[in-house]
Order: C-alpha cells, then sequence, then structure tokens
C-alpha cells in the first residue's frame, strides 16, 4: 500500500484541513472585529440536492453545527443560501469577535454510515486593528482621490490620523466632532468602523505612502498623482471656451446689426461687379470675332493681287 493512499485515507478519516474534493472554498480570511464576511463554497453538479451545512472545528468529524440548509442557524449572526443553479452556497457571518476565529468546514451531506461528506476548510482570523480594501490608490494632478480606512470595533473610541508614511510628525488628526477639513485634505469618520480621507488639488508632490492610523494600529496605503489627460478640459478651458463662445455671439450681433444698417451697399456692389464682367465679355467676343474675318481678307488680297502699272507689259502675256 502507497504512502500517497495511507495519507489520503487518513484525510478522508479524520478530516485534516485542506482535503481535496468535490467542494472548494476560499482559503484563510482576516477580518476585522466588528465587520462581516461571506464564505462561498462551490460544489459538484451531482450535489444540488443534497443538504449544505457550515461547521466548526480543527476535525470536519468533530465539527460543531453552526448552519444548515434544511433548519434554521443556531447562531442568528449567521446566514446560509444555497443556489443551486450556480452550483454555490454562501456563508455569511456578521459582527464578528474575535473569538470567532477558527476552523470552519464547508459540508455536503452525503448520507450513510460508510461514506464520508464532502467537504472543504477554511481558516477565519477575526483581528483588532486597521484596514483598507485597495492599498494602491491612483489619481490625477488637480483632481480628488478618496481612501476609506476601516477600524475594528475597539477603535470606534481611538484617535483616528492620516500620515505620511516616513514622518509622523505630517499627520493629520480627526477631530472629536467627526470631521477635519483643510485646504487640501478633508477626513471623515462615521462611527461605523470606517472613516474616509479625501485628498484634495493632487499635484506630484502628493505621490507617496501614507498612513490611515487608529490608536496605535494603521494600514498602508500607496498613492499615484498622474498627469491629467490631454483628452480632457480643465476648468479653466472650458471657461475660457465658454467666453470665447460669448464673445463671437457678441460679434456676429453686432455685424447683423451692421448688415442692416447699409442693406442699400450690397446689391449695388453686386450690380457694379456684373457691368464689369458684361463689358469684359463684350470686349472678348468682338475680338475674337474680327480675327476669321481679318484672315479672309488677307487670302483675298493675296489671290486677286492686280499687276503693278510699271509692270503692264505682263497682262498680255
Amino acid at each position: 500500500m502507497s504512502p500517497a493512499f495511507l495519507l489520503r485515507l487518513l484525510f478522508l478519516v479524520f478530516g485534516f484541513p485542506g482535503v481535496l474534493g468535490a467542494v472548494s472554498t476560499l482559503k484563510d480570511l482576516t477580518i476585522l472585529e466588528g465587520h462581516s464576511v461571506t464564505v462561498p463554497c462551490h460544489y459538484e453538479p451531482q450535489y444540488a440536492d443534497h443538504v449544505k451545512y457550515w461547521c466548526r472545528g480543527n476535525l470536519k468529524d468533530f465539527c460543531k453545527s453552526v448552519a444548515r440548509t434544511d433548519s434554521t442557524p443556531v447562531d442568528s449572526r449567521v446566514e446560509i443560501h444555497d443556489d443551486p443553479t450556480q452550483m454555490v452556497f454562501s456563508i455569511t457571518m456578521k459582527e464578528l469577535r474575535a473569538e470567532d476565529s477558527a476552523w470552519y468546514w464547508c459540508g455536503v451531506e452525503i448520507g450513510g454510515i460508510w461514506t464520508a461528506d464532502d467537504t472543504a476548510s477554511v481558516h477565519i482570523s477575526v483581528v483588532h486593528g486597521v484596514s483598507v480594501v485597495n492599498q494602491m490608490v491612483t489619481g490625477e494632478e488637480g483632481g480628488s482621490v478618496s481612501v476609506q480606512c476601516f477600524y475594528s470595533d475597539g477603535h470606534r473610541t481611538s484617535v483616528k490620523k492620516w500620515c505620511r508614511s516616513a514622518d509622523w510628525n505630517t499627520c493629520v488628526t480627526l477631530g472629536v466632532n467627526g470631521t477635519m477639513k483643510e485646504d487640501s485634505v478633508v477626513i471623515s469618520d462615521d462611527h461605523n468602523r470606517a472613516f474616509t480621507v479625501t485628498l484634495l488639488h493632487l499635484g506630484k508632490k502628493d505621490t507617496g505612502w501614507y498612513r490611515c492610523a487608529a490608536g496605535h494600529q494603521h494600514a498602508t496605503v500607496h498613492i499615484e498623482v498622474l498627469p491629467r489627460s490631454l483628452t480632457e478640459l480643465t476648468p479653466t478651458t472650458l471657461q475660457t471656451t465658454s467666453l470665447q463662445a460669448l464673445d463671437l455671439g457678441h460679434v456676429t450681433r453686432q455685424l447683423d446689426t451692421g448688415a442692416g444698417q447699409d442693406d442699400w451697399v450690397s446689391p449695388l456692389l453686386i450690380c457694379g461687379i456684373l457691368s464689369i464682367l458684361v463689358l469684359v465679355v463684350m470686349v472678348t467676343w468682338r475680338l475674337w470675332g474680327q480675327k476669321p474675318y481679318m484672315h479672309r481678307r488677307m487670302d483675298w488680297e493675296t489671290t486677286n493681287t492686280l499687276p503693278l502699272p510699271w509692270r503692264r507689259h505682263e497682262w498680255f502675256l
């Protein structure tokens, strides 16, 4: 009997974390205290009509049931939902506490004493601290960018700060009322485990690492300021364009008014031009009409030339 077969047999019997089967889920998760998490558990088509469950424990055969699709969850903070069409059932755990940290199992009930359920494990760690959704944020010169900083329940009353990562002396501290506003930064706390930092009038100098801090804990975030796209008009350009449009409209109205005052000028000018054109055409036509006549006259004179008087003797030759 091969070692690989024995190892798989031990996995099937004792249900150690990481067993491979027809059920799959996420890897290790770290969640802030007081927040929620949703875990998807995927299964094969043949399990569409089977009962699904969510249990807690280091070993699957000895895990404690938390929620099942055929009964009401034991913990009111936990919800389970099965979607056979997508072949996935999901578990949502709300208002997580530090004691919720543990190994959990997505399970599909197969039935029978000698047939093991198909399961997949995930470890959830509930921590006290600060986090951000996106650690890399970008903005454009002249624009603004917002960063949402999440904190655990234990930091509801802690002092919130926004700092340049390398220098704690640059920290901007959130006021007691939950808001702070300066020329280039606005901070607001919703007192529901998140505060938002908005940087205004971004410039290249604002590129760098920053820290969201609550109490003595913090999370880092990098902000990169990019040049404004040439295809986008700045507010100044838009204002200038609007003023130019107004000026052009004013000039057009002035021209229209002037034309009304001098309506007699245009017909007179047109008549003068037409008269000149008619005169040019008539002269050109007359010159071209005389040219054939001159040629015919010259030919006749050449053909009918009379003998000169001093050569009369040639008349009778």
